[in-house]
């Protein structure tokens, strides 16, 4: 049911990537239970294991349950040649998914400490700080590209299913995520990703809007 759940969350149209994440939990809890039945001096620890699978992937459901919600509340309408009526994300949307996002963070991780008995200041502390630790090492990738993606968005230079030219190719606009804009090469007939922090950069013309300027 991976594919027909991602699909529902994004108008009728399977996310592979989503859809491999759903696959992915269910497969950790088989072998969970596989890993249970075969060691049961670790039981408990196999228990709370499975727990924290439950936590993270109800908190992906709420995510993906909500993301829809508030897509289908404060997205952008679009009605297809065959009259059927989509939601696309935004600037508002955007920010209101992040908002989201870390809330269920803050929740899940809360869980996760209360599954594993960690009730001492020190462990807390210690399991956070490696969370935070990880997010710092990392932050030059995933902070750069959220931001300019947001701002891609918010400037609404370019938008989903806009035509734009860069680097001296054409491409349609698949779709503006939060760490990749998705474009379809029109020349090579292919799929290309690049991230919006990249993308930001580039001198990009976009063909699908006009000038607006009287006279010219």
């Amino acid at each position: 049911y991976a594919s027909k759940i991602s699909a529902f969350f994004n108008n009728g149209v399977e996310d592979q990537t989503k859809a491999k994440i759903f696959q992915f939990f269910n497969i950790l809890f088989f072998f969970t239970h596989l890993l249970d039945l075969f060691f049961e001096a670790y039981a408990d620890d196999f228990v709370n294991l499975g727990y924290s699978l439950v936590t993270a992937y109800v908190a992906i459901l709420i995510f993906e349950t909500l993301s829809y919600l508030n897509r289908l509340k404060f997205g952008n309408k679009k009605v297809s040649n065959n009259d059927k009526v989509s939601y696309e994300d935004n600037y508002n949307t955007r920010i209101n998914n992040i908002i989201i996002f870390v809330l269920l963070f803050i929740l899940s991780v809360i869980s996760v400490l209360k599954i594993w008995h960690m009730e001492s200041s020190l462990q807390q502390t210690g399991f956070i700080g490696i969370i935070l630790a990880f997010l710092a090492f990392t932050s030059n990738y995933w902070l750069p590209n959220i931001i300019s993606g947001l701002t891609l968005m918010n400037s609404n230079h370019i938008a989903k299913g806009d035509i734009i030219k860069f680097d001296d190719n054409v491409y349609s606009v698949f779709d503006i995520g939060f760490f990749y804009t998705h474009l379809l090469d029109i020349r090579h007939n292919s799929r290309v990703l690049v991230e919006n922090a990249i993308l930001s950069k580039k001198e990009i013309t976009n063909m699908s809007k006009k000038a607006g300027l009287q006279g010219y």
